[in-house]
């Protein structure tokens, strides 16, 4: 089955509340941690088919932001998202007072349990109507940065159209088109500096009612930080000022003489004088190539790939219309990942 025929539907939250309800009731009332676990993989079969389809109407959105149909599908499971949010809430609350804790624990991991308690430090009822402004700017963004439109040398390029001149030998060009580049931005600078500025207001707003002094130490709960944090990284940053800024110093030293030149500016990113290597071969070349590569390396990985290639698991080419930049997300239920890139010609 290709992923254009994963069947999709609208997961209704009434019908959610439901479920939740008997699956809490009959967790509450568990005996034993085998009645609990029980309850929590019916749950988890939930969560991976609310999962799928919440991940595939992002990733319609993602690959055409222009697409009226899949941009309603997103805002549906946006809207949604809190209200759900709040349905599993009540049985993460269930969890972290079990007394099975360490039966749950040997079942699934401490990580299982600490993710748990970071979720319910990340979330109240009273911030629903936040996140889903929250999520909301952040669509706008997502719709203005991957609807660029840039006018360079008679032709016009979204973003990662762009990165091929970027990294071109002739520096006058890379100049130019990162200067047009630039130019887009500074077009649209309100734009961003508003939905910028709404952003920051809006998360620190969201931090206070849950109780934090500002966003930082609620972001690295959102994150499922539980082994670092804000001290931890501050100490990384000065280990690379100390360590990796001078090594750094050397390399950009060492690239200005061999690109021969007296000063290197920010359009200088490539790395020979006669230009940085490009992918050779069309895109579906190398996908073969890398088809040959994975058969090579085992049985196991050359049976994965051909399966995200037969079922067309990758979106790799970039278009316009399409989000820049590239992530992997995946589909529980059906078990299987989907690849989101820009091939663009560079590296």
């Amino acid at each position: 089955m290709k992923y254009n025929d994963f069947p999709y539907k609208r997961i209704s939250v009434d019908s959610q509340k439901e479920l939740m309800a008997g699956w809490l009731n009959r967790f509450e009332k568990a005996e034993s941690a085998d009645e609990q676990i029980s309850v929590l993989k019916e749950v988890d079969e939930a969560n991976r088919e609310y999962s799928s389809y919440q991940a595939i109407a992002s990733l319609n959105f993602n690959r055409n932001i222009n697409d009226e149909a899949a941009k309603a599908e997103k805002e549906y499971y946006d809207t949604i998202g809190p209200e759900m949010q709040e349905i599993h809430n009540k049985l993460d609350k269930a969890v972290d007072v079990s007394t099975f804790k360490d039966e749950l624990r040997a079942m699934w991991g401490d990580t299982f349990l600490k993710m748990i308690e970071m979720d319910l430090k990340t979330f109240d009822p009273k911030i629903m109507d936040m996140l889903r402004k929250e999520t909301e700017l952040r669509n706008e963004y997502t719709q203005l940065v991957g609807g660029a439109q840039i006018e360079f040398d008679g032709k016009t390029y979204n973003l990662a159209g762009l990165g091929p001149f970027h990294t071109d030998q002739d520096r006058d060009l890379r100049k130019r088109s990162y200067h047009a580049r630039f130019q887009w931005f500074a077009e649209n600078a309100d734009q961003f500096d508003e939905l910028y500025d709404k952003l920051v207001k809006l998360r620190h707003k969201i931090a206070v009612t849950l109780g934090y002094e500002n966003f930082i130490e609620l972001g690295y709960l959102r994150m499922s930080r539980s082994d670092y944090g804000a001290k931890e990284v501050a100490n990384f940053r000065k280990q690379i000022v100390e360590h990796v800024v001078p090594i750094v110093t050397k390399l950009r030293q060492q690239k200005k003489e061999i690109l021969g030149l007296d000063h290197l500016y920010f359009y200088d990113g490539i790395n020979f004088k006669e230009g940085d290597p490009k992918p050779k071969g069309t895109p579906d070349e190398l996908v073969a190539g890398a088809q040959k590569m994975y058969h090579e390396l085992s049985p196991e990985t050359g049976e994965f790939f051909d399966i995200m290639v037969n079922e067309e698991l990758m979106d790799l080419v970039n278009r316009d219309g399409k989000m820049v930049g590239g992530f992997c997300t995946a589909f529980p239920k059906y078990n299987r990942p989907y690849i989101f890139s820009n091939f663009n010609g560079t590296d």
